[in-house]
This record gives C-alpha cells, structure tokens and sequence, in this order.
C-alpha cells in the first residue's frame, strides 16, 4: 500500500494534521570555486548543467553545455593544487565541420581506474547541432586525462538505438549503462525529440550498443532524462518523466530483461514529471524529487516539486513538498544521501530572496524530514551565482563520514590515502551567474 507524509508549510491558511516544518536560514555557506567565462577568457564555458566527479587527488571534472571555441560546450579539469585553476580538455565542435562529434553536453562523465573519462552529448554526431542544441542524435565519448586522447565511441542514429542521451552514465565492470531521452519506439515528443527513449549499454573496449529496453511512453514510462543506479538487488532503478499510468512519469526497475514499474506519479501530492535520477541506501530505499505537484490540492504542471522516498518495506512517501518561498522550487537534480541519512540537494527556481534565484537544501533524518536549513542563490547578489540544476557531490572525503551542508561537522578524521582529514560538505555547478554571469562551481558546508 502506497502512503504519503504530507509536509505542510506554517504560513499555509488550511488545516494542518501535522507539524510544520521548520525552516532554518543561514545555516549552509557557500563560496565560488571557478566562475566561467563564456567563449573565450581565462576560464572558458557557459552555462553548466553537469553534476561534478572527483578524482583521488581532489580535482573536480565537469562539462558547461555551451562556451568554448564553438559555443558547443567543453569539458574541464580544475586543479585543486593551484586553486581549482580550469584546464580545457577537450572542446566541443557540435559537428559543425563535419567530423561527427558532439556539442551541448549536459551530462557529466565517469571515471575508470585506467583514468578515462566517459561521457555524452545531446546533440552533434550525425548532424550538426543548431544554436539552441536541437540536431543530431548525440554521442558517447570518451577521453584520456593523462595523454588527452579523446574518441567518440558511439554516435546515437535516432532510431532504435535511441537518440539525445541527456543524462549521465555510470560504469559496472566493462560497460557504461545509461539512457537516451528519445529514439526507440513510441510516438513521444517534447518539442526537442521523437520516441520514448531507450535504456542501453555500452562496451568500453569497443564502443558496442546494447539496448536493453525500449520505453513506448504508455504504463511503462517515457522519455527518461535522468540516469539510471544499479541497487542492491541487482536493478538498475530511474525515473521517466512522462508515461506510467497517469502520464505524470514513473519510478522503474529493470532486470533480466524486463522492466517493472515500482511507482506512478499522479501529479498531485506525490508530484509527478521528474528528471532526475535516484540515490539507493543500505537498505534499499530509493530518493529522488519530482519537478512539480506537491501542495495538496495543486495538480502538474503547477506546483513546486516534492523530495520522495520509495521503501521496501513502507513504500512511496512524500518527505517534503516545496512552497516555492521561502525554500524553493523545481528540484531538478535529485537529492544524495549523507552517512546519518540526512538528504541534501537544490532548486533551481524559487528562494527567501528577490529575484528568487534557487536555493539549497538539507531536509534532516533526526527531524523525520521536517528541519530544512536553507541557503539561498542571490543572498551576497548575483556574484554568488544561480540556478543550480545538476546534483550535488560529495567532496573527496572518508565515504562514511560525508555529511550534507549545514549539519554540525565532526571531529578531524584520522588521513587516509587519497583523502582529507576533514569532513567538508558539497560542490556543484550554477547555470548562471557568477562573476561573469556565465555559470560557476561551488562548494557549500
């Protein structure tokens, strides 16, 4: 049986049937490491859109969807030795000479053991990607940070084998797994693609596709713009945006070929049309966010999102359920999870400040999700930047030790290899804003 906790706001004028939720500001900081600054200048880019990966020394690895020589976008390295200084290593041409790669990657990349880097792109490799990032069916690419090598290891044909991969990958063994928004079977359409997306593999050795499934956009979901988590059953487990029962998207699992529908989003108070993925913990329970629904009451497209948990054991709740102000709106990039099962993420719309330029969160375990510390975009002006709409990362801390922004921190750890000795909090990449209005990354405590 599906249950729903309300979590309802001490401004509302209704009937509350539980406690409000408190809501704490100034209590999450957050600082700039890198401002881009468009197509060219010292730190080229636009516009990121990527979650951020570390790799054992500390430097952050990302991709902006536009900037660079071609406006194309580009993937970066910055250097946590010389301050998070920006090294471009590769630039995106968007195919426009021809030579079949990529352009406008809103995904991040993957790391292997070996040091290469995986990613995709939206649009560019069989056609040239238009200004707006519409054209061709995009790419999976891969590059080496040590030799700069870079390769495109597939060019999606808009087909079958899917079409504008938006989401990032992730990496199991010899295989990149990861969905295509588009392509496939069925008649979807949201203005940027045709076909209800697929689920695929890809062999690292040889750049061979695999589709797994076919999404048709009917019961079994559609058009998936998050990624995909492998769980502790063994699933691979994500979200469509659209489809499922009430066309309002769907939670899914996937295994042994076959595709299973764990949860239908009605738009309403459980939210519905999420893009992004989930966060699995130890006992399998799955979190995410839904773009819009949540107020009791207000039905998709309107409302301003919700934070969800899907349990085995007490199925589908509703943690939190945004009010726009003061604490946001349009979750876009999910949650992740800290080692005391606090749940930390961002909005890209909505705030306690004016213009409201997003906020983030931390939605704590101890309150039963009802303590939310707040720091909001735009509070030291437009300088600190806006509209976070990729998830968050954990910095390159002990693993059970990482705790989200705002959390009282512990005692210094005993140094480990390949990690700091103290617990800090997160980094992700703004939209916009920033010292040149172009996008940044920060990190926040």
């Amino acid at each position: 049986m599906r249950s729903y906790r309300f979590v309802l706001f001490a401004g509302f004028s209704i009937f509350v049937l539980m406690p409000c939720v408190l809501q704490l500001h100034a209590q999450i900081t957050e600082m700039l490491l890198q401002s881009f600054t468009g197509t060219g200048g010292l730190t080229p880019g636009a516009s990121p859109e990527s979650t951020l990966i570390f790799d054992s020394s500390g430097n952050l690895y990302g991709t902006t969807t536009q900037g660079g020589t071609y406006n194309a976008g580009l993937l970066f390295k910055l250097d946590a030795s010389l301050g998070y200084a920006e090294t471009v290593l590769h630039t995106f041409t968007g195919n426009a000479a021809g030579d079949g790669d990529g352009g406008f990657p809103t995904a991040g990349v993957v790391m292997d053991a070996s040091g290469n880097l995986y990613g995709t792109t939206s649009c560019g490799g069989d056609g040239a990607c238009s200004s707006s990032g519409l054209g061709g069916d995009g790419i999976i690419y891969k590059i080496n940070i040590t030799t700069g090598t870079y390769t495109v290891l597939y060019r999606f044909g808009g087909g079958r084998d899917g079409s504008r991969p938006y989401a990032p990958l992730i990496r199991a063994g010899n295989y990149l797994y990861g969905t295509s928004t588009h392509g496939g079977l069925g008649s979807c359409s949201d203005g940027v693609g045709v076909g209800c997306g697929t689920l695929f593999k890809i062999a690292t050795s040889t750049g061979l596709e695999t589709v797994l499934y076919r999404f048709t956009g009917g019961i079994d979901g559609g058009i998936p713009y998050a990624p995909v988590v492998h769980d502790k059953l063994g699933r691979f487990d994500g979200t469509t945006s659209i489809g499922g029962l009430n066309g309002m998207g769907t939670i899914f699992a996937f295994i042994s070929n076959t595709e299973s529908v764990l949860h239908d989003f009605t738009g309403g108070a459980d939210g519905g049309l999420p893009y992004s993925g989930l966060t699995v913990d130890s006992t399998n329970s799955l979190y995410g966010t839904a773009t819009c629904g949540g107020t009791p009451g207000v039905v998709c497209p309107a409302g301003n999102g919700v934070v969800f948990e899907l349990s085995p054991s007490a199925g589908f709740q509703t943690l939190h359920a945004f009010s726009g102000a003061p604490d946001g709106a349009l979750p876009l990039g999910g949650v992740i999870l800290d080692y005391l099962g606090n749940l930390c993420g961002a909005t890209d719309l909505g705030g306690g400040v004016t213009p409201p330029m997003g906020t983030l969160f931390t939605l704590t375990k101890s309150s039963g999700y009802l303590t939310e510390l707040l720091y909001d975009f735009g509070s030291a002006g437009t300088g600190d930047g806006a509209n976070p709409v990729a998830g968050l990362t954990f910095g390159p801390k002990a693993k059970k030790k990482q705790l989200c922004p705002g959390v009282a921190s512990l005692a210094p750890l005993p140094p480990k290899k390949g990690t700091c000795t103290y617990v800090c909090g997160v980094v992700g990449t703004l939209k916009s804003g920033g010292a040149s209005g172009q996008g940044a990354v920060f990190e926040a405590r």
